[in-house]
């Protein structure tokens, strides 16, 4: 088949290239289950020799269509969900992928004729980034075309790490104890971490620096869990800030020791006692009420006595 495509200036054709049908997704699965007589070999030789009923029986299979919600009713990205942990209804535990198959009936031998049973199934686990959460016990079908909703028993977690002196997101190894005992580590970034889904209950959380930081808090929690670290980076600026303030303080003292000139000892008690004051020139003239012999002025006071004369 040719088309015919317009250009700018006339007319040319174009022959396209042939596209492929698009194959349809199944929606059912059938595996052969066994024999109306008990035998459950695919390949077998049948001898004819009068009237014989023979049936085989196929056990049908379903896609898992389903949505994980968290116990906010958010939706979980379901790249994440590792496996899933269901229950039949005949008792058989099965761990599958989120978009695995299912059988929907089972093959079931009763009076030598072929039964078809249909099977439902109940939610128990679900691992979520390495995490694992338990799932609300819903039982459902899982029939061709129908969606089915798994809610989950857990909620989000944002993990921080901030440097202690300037505040900033640093990163670090978070230990993550959780309620069950069970213990997990986290390399975390500057932009910290966020954990997709965990339990309900009482954690424990370390963090890794030059002074280790532990908490403990309760899930779930609404804003993020930040941890304050002592980092190595804190320590050395710390350590830079002291020497510079030594360095300062050392030259304080020595402006001010250049500044200030030398100061002449104070006399003594004892040579006060022993030698008396000293003495004072006389002006022509000026009498203060002091006593004065020889030339020299003596303060006057209760009990004084005036010196000896010096000599001349």
């Amino acid at each position: 088949m040719t088309h015919l495509v317009e250009s700018g200036r006339g007319k040319s054709r174009e022959r396209p290239s042939p596209s492929r049908p698009t194959r349809p997704q199944p929606r059912s699965s059938f595996r052969f289950a066994r024999w109306s007589d008990g035998g459950s070999s695919t390949i077998r030789q049948v001898r004819v020799q009068t009237f014989t009923l023979l049936e085989a029986g196929f056990d049908e299979y379903h896609r898992l269509d389903s949505t994980f919600l968290d116990l906010d009713g958010r939706p979980v990205d379901s790249e994440r969900v590792d496996s899933v942990t269901l229950l039949d209804s005949e008792g058989a535990r099965r761990t599958v992928s989120p978009a695995q198959w299912l059988p929907t009936t089972r093959i079931r031998v009763e009076d030598s004729a072929l039964k078809r049973a249909r099977l439902s199934y109940i939610p128990q686990q679900v691992v979520v980034g390495g995490v694992e959460i338990s799932a609300t016990p819903h039982p459902f079908v899982a029939k061709p075309g129908e969606h089915v909703d798994i809610g989950l028993e857990g909620t989000p977690l944002r993990l921080e790490a901030h440097d202690a002196l300037l505040g900033l997101g640093t990163s670090s190894t978070l230990t993550l104890e959780f309620p069950d005992g069970r213990t997990e580590s986290y390399k975390t970034k500057a932009g910290g971490l966020t954990l997709p889904l965990v339990p309900p209950g009482e954690f424990r959380i370390r963090a890794t620096g030059a002074l280790p930081a532990a908490a403990q808090f309760l899930a779930p929690v609404e804003s993020a869990v930040r941890l304050t670290v002592v980092t190595y980076v804190d320590v050395v600026i710390i350590g830079a800030l002291f020497s510079l303030g030594a360095l300062w303080l050392v030259g304080l003292v020595r402006r001010r020791n250049r500044r200030s000139p030398g100061v002449a000892p104070a006399p003594l008690v004892s040579d006060f006692a022993t030698r008396g004051p000293t003495p004072s020139l006389v002006v022509s003239g000026v009498s203060d009420g002091s006593t004065s012999k020889n030339g020299l002025r003596w303060p006057a006071t209760a009990g004084s006595t005036p010196p000896l004369p010096l000599p001349r």
